[in-house]
C-alpha cells in the first residue's frame, strides 16, 4: 500500500507544508511507501515526491492530470479545499478506483467559508461533492468534524488523528528577556491585531520586549507595523522577517514565553514547536485544541478578546515555568509519533478492509 499526499503548490513554506512533511516522515518511519505529487521542480521537496503535469494556470485554474501516477490499492491524500486542484484530484481519484483523504488544515472554518469569493453556489456545491465521496476527513481533533459537516450537508466518515511532534533534548530554560510570536502576517487570523492591543495595556515597568517574526502575507507586515506605531509601542515591539531550523529553536529558547493569540486554527505547528521545547504559553480559548492544553495545564487558556485578560496574561507568562513543564509533557505523552501513526493506522485500517501494515516498533 502507497499512501499519496497531493498538494498543488508546494514552493512556499507554510503550516500545510509542514504538516504534510511531518505525515510523510512518520509514513516513511513507520515502513509506509509515501510521495507528495505537486507542481513544484522534483527539487522542491526533499523528500520523495514527484512533480505531476498540471494544466491550466492559477489558484482556481490549474489542475493535475494524476491518473497514471495512481495505482491499485493507493490512498490519495488532498490537503485544505475550496480549490479546482483538490477537485479534480477528487474526481480523477474515484475515476481510477482509489479511495481519497481529505486533510482541510481549518479550511472549513466559518471564518474562511465568509471570505469565499464567487461564484459561491458552484463552488458550495462542488465542495459538497468533493465532502460526500471521500473515504474519510482526516481531521486533527473531534471539534473539526461538525464543521465538515455543515460544509457538505450531511455528516461525514472522519479518521481523527492530530499531527505529531516529537520531544528533542533541546528545552527551554527560564530567565529569557522578551516575549516570542513567529507565524505568518495575517492579523485578523493569527489575532496580532489583539495581542498587541492587550501588549499596549500592559505597565511599561512590566512589560517585556515582544519580538515577532513570521511570513508576509497580503502586505500584513506593514499593517503590523503600522498598529505597533498607532498604539505607541515601537520601542518594545520588534516586526521581524521568518525564521527556520536553528535560529528559530534559539529564537523560542532564549524568549521568556510563547504568545498565541490566533483566533482560529486547526493544528498548529508553530504551537507544538513551542509546546515541545516546553517554553510557557498563552493561547485563546477557540482553538481545536485548547480544551485539550487546558484540562492537561499545558498552557495559559484565556480570552483574548477580553484584552485586559490577555494584558495581564502575557505580563504573568515569565513566572509560568511549571505550565512549560506540563505542556512538554502533554506532547511527549499525547502527540509522539508513535502513539499518534499506531492510531492512525488502526483508523484507517477500517478503511482499506485492514490491509495496512502495522507500524514498525519504536527505539
Amino acid at each position: 500500500m502507497r499512501i499519496l499526499h497531493y498538494y498543488r503548490v508546494m514552493t512556499k513554506a507554510s503550516g500545510v507544508t509542514s504538516a504534510i512533511g511531518k505525515w510523510q516522515q512518520a509514513l516513511l518511519d513507520a515502513g509506509i511507501e509515501s510521495l507528495v505529487l505537486h507542481n513544484a521542480p522534483a527539487d522542491t521537496w526533499q523528500l520523495p515526491s514527484r512533480q505531476v503535469r498540471h494544466v491550466g494556470y492559477g489558484r482556481h485554474g490549474e489542475v493535475p492530470l494524476l491518473a497514471k501516477h495512481l495505482l491499485p490499492g493507493d490512498f490519495l491524500v488532498i490537503h485544505e479545499g475550496w480549490t479546482t486542484s483538490n477537485i479534480v484530484a477528487a474526481l480523477t481519484a474515484k475515476q481510477v478506483g482509489v479511495p481519497y483523504l481529505i486533510m482541510p488544515h481549518g479550511v472549513y472554518q466559518p471564518q474562511i467559508i465568509r471570505d469565499l469569493k464567487p461564484p459561491l453556489r458552484l463552488r458550495m456545491a462542488a465542495e459538497r461533492q468533493y465532502l460526500r465521496n471521500a473515504a474519510a476527513v482526516h481531521t486533527f481533533f473531534d471539534t473539526e468534524n461538525i464543521l465538515a459537516n455543515d460544509a457538505a450537508g450531511q455528516a461525514l466518515r472522519y479518521i481523527t488523528v492530530p499531527t505529531g511532534m516529537e520531544v528533542g533534548e533541546s528545552a527551554w530554560t527560564a530567565g529569557g528577556s522578551y516575549l516570542a510570536w513567529y507565524g505568518r502576517y495575517s492579523v485578523r487570523h493569527k489575532g496580532i491585531d489583539r495581542m498587541l492591543q492587550a501588549y499596549a495595556l500592559i505597565r511599561p515597568e512590566r512589560r517585556l520586549p515582544l519580538r515577532l517574526h513570521g511570513f508576509e502575507y497580503h502586505n500584513g507586515r506593514a499593517e503590523v507595523l503600522e498598529l505597533v506605531r498607532k498604539l505607541g509601542i515601537a520601542d518594545d515591539v520588534s516586526v521581524g522577517g521568518p525564521v527556520s531550523g536553528k535560529e528559530k529553536t534559539e529564537f523560542l529558547k532564549e524568549s521568556a514565553g510563547f504568545v498565541f493569540p490566533s483566533r482560529w486554527e486547526s493544528h498548529s505547528i508553530a504551537l507544538l514547536e513551542a509546546l515541545s521545547l516546553g517554553l510557557p504559553v498563552v493561547v485563546g480559548e477557540t482553538l481545536h485544541n485548547s480544551g485539550q492544553l487546558k484540562e492537561a495545564g499545558a498552557a495559559v487558556v484565556i480570552d483574548f478578546d477580553d484584552l485586559h485578560c490577555a494584558a495581564a496574561a502575557m505580563a504573568d507568562l515569565p513566572g509560568q515555568a511549571s505550565i512549560g513543564s506540563r505542556g512538554r509533557e502533554y506532547v511527549q505523552n499525547q502527540l509522539n509519533w508513535s502513539t499518534v501513526m499506531r492510531e492512525y493506522l488502526a483508523q484507517l485500517a477500517t478503511l482499506a478492509d485492514g490491509h495496512v501494515p502495522p507500524p514498525k516498533p519504536t527505539s
